[in-house]
């Protein structure tokens, strides 16, 4: 039965992938039963709805983490701290004048150096960390003295989602790779208008759908199925 209905959800939307917001919220009020009749009133604004949809946006990508970035920063004489974009979650690569630095915490450093006093080193940079009490910067240690230990310093991240706001935007910053997972933001909304409507077994089977294919996309991003490490062929032609 419940197999069923996931099916018969399929069929409202024929095409539930590459959607854009208008697209997703027309699907979810499909679902919810709030397309509104010749005029009547719906239950849910758009508004309303493209605020569930976002908070599960911004849910399934700090979830999986698909989105990357990488943004150029110039590092200055006599600064340890540099502000990271407003979308930064982590890095995946920090390098400094095109060579990868690792990364390094302020208790590793209090430990090999007296508890504080390599706050006031400087030099070339070579490692680079993160202050609980500042997590919209990076810092470098030892933090350059002189234009001789200046440089960029390029930082590939995980960034946030773009938030959908005009009904023409896709999800997931518009990843074409990515469009395939657009019902995730159908489901869950759903999920929770059923929840706040007191309607709990439609609501649980909508989250089995989220769950499954959350599960699904995290299980997917990365894959690369041709790709395989220390294999070479002898082939020369076609």
């Amino acid at each position: 039965m419940k197999k069923l209905i996931f099916f018969c959800c399929l069929l409202l939307a024929p095409n539930l992938f590459a959607l854009n917001l208008g697209e997703i919220r027309d699907e979810v009020r499909l679902r919810i039963k709030d397309v509104g009749v010749s005029g009547s009133r719906q239950r849910f604004t758009d508004a309303q709805l493209n605020d569930l949809i976002n908070q599960t946006h911004r849910d399934v990508v700090n979830f999986t983490w698909v989105i990357k970035k990488s943004t150029d920063i110039e590092s200055a004489v006599d600064t340890k701290s540099y502000e990271l974009p407003t979308d930064y979650i982590t890095s995946d690569r920090v390098q400094f004048r095109q060579r990868n630095i690792d990364e390094t915490t302020t208790e590793a450093l209090d430990g090999k150096f007296n508890n504080g006093s390599w706050r006031t080193s400087t030099g070339y940079p070579k490692n680079y960390y993160y202050e609980e009490t500042d997590p919209g910067y990076i810092y470098l240690y030892p933090y350059p003295s002189s234009s001789a230990s200046t440089g960029t310093i390029t930082v590939e991240y995980v960034a946030q989602a773009d938030t959908l706001s005009s009904d023409s935007d896709d999800p997931f910053n518009g990843y074409v790779t990515l469009q395939q997972y657009a019902d995730l933001l159908i489901y869950e909304p759903c999920y929770k208008v059923f929840l706040i409507e007191g309607e709990g077994e439609k609501a649980l089977e909508y989250r089995r759908y989220y769950e499954s294919r959350l599960e699904l996309m995290n299980s997917l991003i990365g894959k690369r199925p041709n790709y395989k490490p220390g294999f070479s062929s002898n082939r020369t032609g076609p």
